[in-house]
């Protein structure tokens, strides 16, 4: 069941990725080399997030409830698949749990 403001926190989350693009934008027109392809990848990244909250903001709650569900189990095996004890491990298991659980949240 999709919680009944989702569709309004991913719009909201909507605003802050367009912030971030247009200030990620900026930075990278203003580099050169590396420095240039790292803004860009920021870029594309936050305008990938934009995209995914826009199509399921689109779709009725069925569409919404399986498209994120299916999200959460691509998360959830990226999670599993870390199994070193590294920080940079810890890091990225800890950073995709959250993932998980706001995800979790919005249904």
């Amino acid at each position: 069941m999709v919680a009944t403001n989702a569709r309004e926190v991913l719009k909201k989350e909507n605003e802050l990725l367009d912030e971030l693009v247009r200030t990620a934008s900026a930075f990278a027109q203003k580099a050169g080399g590396a420095e240039a392809h790292i803004f860009k990848a920021w870029v594309q990244e936050l305008r990938g997030h934009r995209e995914a909250n826009d199509d399921l903001i689109g779709m009725d709650d069925a569409g919404f409830d399986r498209e994120l569900n299916k999200e959460i189990k691509v998360l959830e095996g990226l999670r599993n698949a870390i199994t070193g004890k590294s920080d940079i491990d810890e890091y990225w298991r800890s950073n995709i749990g959250e993932d998980i659980d706001i995800s979790k949240k919005l249904l």
